[in-house]
């Protein structure tokens, strides 16, 4: 059975985000920007694939409705300026939305009983040396590698209550190399090169290492929380593992397809 559903959901869900990336809070004007440019995305991907029958819009308006749920809670969640009963109320309800987006996606791949191809005008493109059906899968998978990932990581880190703004200044440069990195790991595992991948993820924590342990050396000027330098290395492992975990079900995900 094709994940091909899946796949388009996620890409609607990555290219919302990108609309976004780089700023924690942002406008209803900017969201809804957002918004659309996933629901330009999730309406291509549902006319390539054709659902068959009448559920086909009533998976598309359940898709778009989950990513605008996701949408608003993940900002809500990522704003300073609400309260903490708010911020963890919307984190749970965006946890929820990726949950019951990838049910709905999930079962909706029953709605697909035929093979979906590239048009015929496409039969001379690089494109059409794959299949189309593992592309889109491929193609979700990575965009929500990008911004995506990052949005969930940080959203993971205020949930088990490590203090991603502080830390994100002494390890610098984590919003660029989360998604590089997840996106590395993807390349290498579709071809089936995790041990390559292994390699990556055990040089990052070597190339780390120096700034963790100058937090240890320093913790007045490094990390002057409450909670010490440890902060820091929480921040830092939990991090990395849930941006592993993202990576390897995008693997994963692939090799479904």
């Amino acid at each position: 059975m094709s994940l091909v559903l899946v796949g388009v959901w996620l890409a609607a869900l990555g290219v919302g985000d990108l609309g976004r990336a780089g700023a924690d809070v942002v406008g209803l004007r900017r969201r809804l920007v957002c918004l659309a440019m996933a629901a330009v995305v999730l309406l291509v991907g549902l006319l390539v694939v054709r659902p068959d029958g009448a559920w086909g819009p009533v998976v598309g308006v359940l898709l778009l409705g989950d990513v605008a749920v996701w949408l608003g809670a993940s900002g809500v969640a990522l704003d300073p300026t609400r309260t903490a009963r708010a911020r963890a109320a919307a984190r749970w309800l965006a946890f929820g939305s990726l949950l019951g987006g990838m049910v709905v996606a999930a079962l909706a791949v029953q709605t697909v009983d035929h093979l979906v191809t590239w048009p015929d005008w496409t039969s001379r493109t690089l494109a059409a040396r794959w299949p189309a059906q593992d592309l889109v899968v491929a193609g979700g998978a990575v965009l929500v590698q990008l911004a995506t990932g990052n949005i969930l990581v940080r959203l993971l880190l205020d949930a088990v209550g490590v203090p991603a703004t502080s830390n994100e200044k002494q390890l610098k440069g984590g919003r660029v190399l989360g998604p590089m990195e997840r996106v590395f790991i993807i390349g290498l595992g579709g071809v089936g090169q995790l041990t390559a991948a292994a390699i990556v993820v055990a040089a990052k924590g070597l190339l780390r290492f120096p700034e963790l342990q100058r937090a240890q050396l320093r913790p007045q000027e490094i990390a002057p929380s409450p909670g010490g330098p440890s902060d820091v290395t929480e921040y830092f492992l939990i991090g990395s593992f849930a941006s592993w975990l993202l990576a390897l079900g995008g693997v994963a995900l692939v090799h479904l397809a």
